[in-house]
């Protein structure tokens, strides 16, 4: 149950940081009084910051509110879904190493997450607003089929956006001290965030190269699913090679100013029996000043 952004919805801000608050799913701010419970019965109620941890409001001063039934559930989910625990098996040593690695492979894994934190991402990754992707794109004389259903506007309070800022922190730190990256002046920051679900049976991605704008490293976290994540050496879908990339792995692939001469490599993304769900972080240049 969704709502937010017209005239029932909530606008009181300063409510937002006061965790004691409840929300009425009814639109209203006022609090519940002895004879309205949470669980059962209406009107129903969810903590204001729980919606907010969880980047449920957006639309300037309105909310977005995800009802879900049990909220001490929702509690837990998010104390363990905080950066510094959902990254835990991060290894910096082995991500230093991995990245070295990148001018030549184009694409390498390391381990990230558990399956534990695998599975409560996915639920949240599931409570998004997606469209499916324009089917055809790129110019005429090498077009790119897509399939697949994508959510690009993820709110900044997000705890996504929360993963994405740890582990920019991680990467822009191996970037400078590796000077892997020292023919680009640019300051390395996740600033664009994609989250992506390929159904089973859908046809996924054709072999296409990101954007050049897109630098220095792309991150890929793999949080269900299945599906072959294929790097080509030319556009020919026929020719390349799949990458071993499994729930709960960080993909790294190489982008211009990771070396000098770094050339963008085609993949693609094909054949799904179970749903795949990943967060795309990259470093868009275009939104540097933004």
């Amino acid at each position: 149950m969704r709502f937010g952004c017209g005239e029932n919805a909530v606008n009181n801000v300063s409510i937002l940081n006061d965790p004691s608050v409840l929300i009425p799913l009814s639109g209203t701010t006022s609090p519940p009084n002895a004879s309205e419970t949470r669980g059962t019965g209406s009107p129903t109620y969810v903590e204001s910051g729980v919606a907010q941890s969880l980047g449920w409001w957006s639309c300037g001063s309105g909310l977005v509110v995800e009802w879900l039934t049990e909220s001490n559930a929702i509690l837990d989910r998010i104390n363990r879904q905080r950066p510094m625990s959902v990254l835990k098996f991060l290894d910096t040593d082995e991500a230093a190493e991995r990245l070295g690695q990148l001018s030549e492979k184009s694409a390498v894994v390391l381990n990230c997450i558990s399956k534990e934190a695998c599975a409560d991402l996915s639920d949240l990754a599931d409570q998004l607003q997606y469209r499916n992707a324009q089917p055809v794109t790129g110019p005429d004389k090498a077009p790119v089929y897509q399939d697949f259903e994508l959510d690009y506007e993820i709110p900044q309070e997000h705890c996504f956006w929360e993963i994405a800022a740890e582990l920019q922190s991680v990467f822009k730190l191996l970037l400078e001290e590796s000077r892997i990256a020292a023919d680009d002046n640019d300051d390395f920051r996740l600033n664009d965030l994609i989250v992506q679900r390929y159904p089973p049976g859908c046809a996924g991605i054709s072999p296409h190269r990101d954007h050049i704008e897109y630098r220095m490293v792309i991150l890929i976290l793999l949080l269900s699913g299945d599906g072959d994540f294929r790097i080509h050496p030319e556009r020919d879908e026929n020719e390349g090679q799949i990458i071993d990339f499994h729930p709960g792995q960080l993909l790294m692939m190489g982008a211009p100013g990771l070396a000098p001469g770094f050339v963008r490599p085609f993949h693609s993304v094909r054949n799904f029996s179970t749903v795949r769900r990943t967060i795309g972080m990259r470093y868009d240049r275009r939104l540097a000043h933004f």
